[in-house]
């Protein structure tokens, strides 16, 4: 039902807009002509809706017969510094205004406002059958993958998007990528793709000739901190004989493939028959999953500028048998021991779930939850891991598959090689091997067990010594960027910034650019916590640390004068230098 109101949404909508369009086509128009006497459209073939083929309409933003050049994954390369855009077009790009045609494809049925964006023609024939669901919508404008990562996801990630999006279609939906459309549009954030490790299509854009002046020169390797570790990573960190890590000794510990597992295993052994998760608005969609592939319906609280909780918000959603998850965010606990307690004795039957992925080298004190999971493989060079322990066994039917850890045990091999070699060549493979396994946690609903290779690393690694490195790492970058934070330049997610030991958190305006002059000086610092949509626009602490936070590595491959170089590039960088 509601396919057809959106389709007549789309006709009356479209209409209201075509006088606008075509005042805006005079002005872009004339800009166009003025510029290189080119035409003032391009008409490309996309996929339509049951993969039937259309010419999709837009501004032209690039030099007449410009190449068409493709990255790794299919996708169509787009980088701030592409020597095809005109300067006109540059412009079109980063407002979005080239995209403004396609209101006539809109009128004329072969588009909608909102869908995924159509893709190449060759595209077609790359689908899987379980991909071709997207295909029963009509592209879009804008859609799901658009608004929320716009160009910073790659071909195979937005077509996962496309996928949710086509299977979760609704006005409430729509609404919301509407309106974060026109927030990421205004704030002009990931308007290019991320091209870092696709070196082939880099070379032939310095060799296109097609620059004002040619004084590019050629890109040498660049020392790299961040990103995943290679498999040499822990070789300094080994015990000579297996023990239990210290943070799981007296445990009731089970090991899964990843956390993302470990919430899978909650999910289905704690098959409850409200089937209500109530977790905090700030958690990835990735956290959401296990749980809403399983049925469960999720509530969201709310957090206080300090990153505890809200509490008068959660004593006005939670209840008893339900499931309720928690954790801290780069050490500041959530919830004191006395109110978890307290509300556990209140509701016997509601499940406390506690994720300390991110202080799990932390000393841990107080209200022991149900169940507490980690991901270990955030922590140290490991094919794969994920850590459950809990009061009770949680009895699951555990399958055993080790694509995943093979995968990425290759491709941290690769890693190893790229860094001793700087081949290129391996940096493209290991990079492809981490995409694709990134893309199994989310095939099966199950859970699955870890891989025995990672579990005779895990008893092998010395924790505390790992622990006392990233505890220096941080107190380094501390005091270096004290000065940033003072001139209120950036802002830490923890007052306590000794307990951030899994990356050193900052909040920082225009983090997207930031993260993009870090990363081609070799600094890589993931962006974490992009919100769920069922939360977007429900905390605004939320939202502005899933728009802010930048993770500036500080783990154990690095010492303290590596510290001290990241920190000279971040704060050049933030300073503008």
């Amino acid at each position: 039902m509601y396919k057809f109101f959106k389709r007549l949404f789309d006709l009356i909508l479209s209409i209201v807009a075509l006088p606008f369009l075509l005042i805006i086509t005079i002005f872009v128009g004339i800009a166009i002509k003025c510029e290189d006497g080119g035409p003032v459209f391009y008409c490309g073939k996309r996929i339509g809706r049951n993969g039937k083929i259309f010419r999709m309409v837009k501004f032209r933003s690039m030099r007449v017969n410009a190449p068409d050049i493709r990255l790794r994954d299919g996708s169509t390369y787009n980088g701030d510094d592409d020597p095809r855009v005109t300067k006109v077009g540059k412009f079109l790009r980063v407002t979005s205004i080239d995209e403004l045609p396609q209101i006539f494809n809109v009128f004329v049925g072969q588009m909608s406002l909102i869908g995924p964006r159509p893709d190449p023609e060759d595209w077609l024939d790359k689908y899987s059958e379980e991909e071709r669901v997207f295909l029963t919508v009509r592209p879009g404008i804008t859609g799901y993958s658009q608004a929320y990562f716009r160009n910073q996801v790659d071909g195979k990630e937005k077509i996962k998007n496309d996928v949710y999006y086509a299977k979760h279609c609704s006005f409430e939906l729509d609404i919301k990528i509407f309106f974060k459309t026109i927030a990421v549009v205004v704030k002009r954030e990931n308007t290019y793709k991320d091209t870092q490790g696709e070196d082939e299509v880099m070379h032939e854009i310095e060799n296109m000739n097609l620059l004002d002046n040619d004084t590019q020169g050629e890109i040498g390797f660049v020392q790299e901190y961040g990103s995943e570790f290679d498999d040499l990573s822990n070789n300094q960190f080994l015990l000579k004989t297996p023990t239990t890590p210290y943070f799981l000794q007296g445990k009731n510990a089970q090991f899964f493939r990843s956390g993302r597992d470990c919430l899978k295993a909650i999910a289905k052994h704690f098959d409850k028959a409200q089937k209500v998760v109530l977790m905090p608005a700030l958690s990835c969609p990735s956290m959401l999953l296990p749980f809403t592939s399983n049925g469960y319906h999720p509530i969201f609280y709310k957090l206080n500028e300090d990153y505890t909780a809200n509490v008068a918000d959660v004593e006005s959603k939670i209840h008893d048998g339900i499931i309720f998850l928690y954790f801290s965010y780069f050490g500041v606990q959530p919830f004191s021991t006395q109110w978890l307690q307290m509300n556990k004795t209140k509701y016997p039957n509601t499940i406390f779930v506690e994720d300390c992925t991110q202080d799990l080298l932390s000393p841990r004190e107080g209200f022991v939850a149900d169940v507490t999971v980690a991901s270990i493989r955030k922590w140290l060079s490991i094919p794969d891991g994920g850590v459950l322990w809990s009061k009770n066994t949680i009895k699951n039917e555990v399958l055993v598959d080790n694509s995943f850890a093979r995968l990425r045990q290759e491709a941290m091999s690769l890693k190893s090689q790229y860094l001793r070699t700087k081949d290129k060549a391996s940096k493209d493979k290991f990079r492809a091997l981490l995409n694709e396994a990134s893309n199994l946690l989310d095939v099966s609903e199950q859970p699955y067990n870890i891989s025995l290779k990672s579990l005779d690393i895990l008893n092998l690694v010395d924790f505390d010594q790992i622990y006392a490195v990233r505890k220096a790492n941080v107190a380094k970058l501390q005091r270096r960027l004290d000065g940033l934070r003072e001139q209120r330049k950036i802002k830490y997610v923890a007052n306590d910034t000794s307990k951030s030991t899994l990356y050193f958190p900052i909040l920082i305006e225009n983090r997207d650019q930031v993260q993009s002059n870090l990363a081609r000086q070799g600094v890589y610092c993931p962006v974490i916590w992009p919100i769920a949509p069922q939360a977007e626009g429900m905390c605004e602490v939320a939202q502005n640390t899933a728009n802010k936070i930048l993770a500036i590595p500080c783990d154990q491959r690095y010492n303290e004068q590596d510290m001290d170089y990241v920190a000279s590039i971040v704060i050049s960088t933030i300073q503008g230098k």
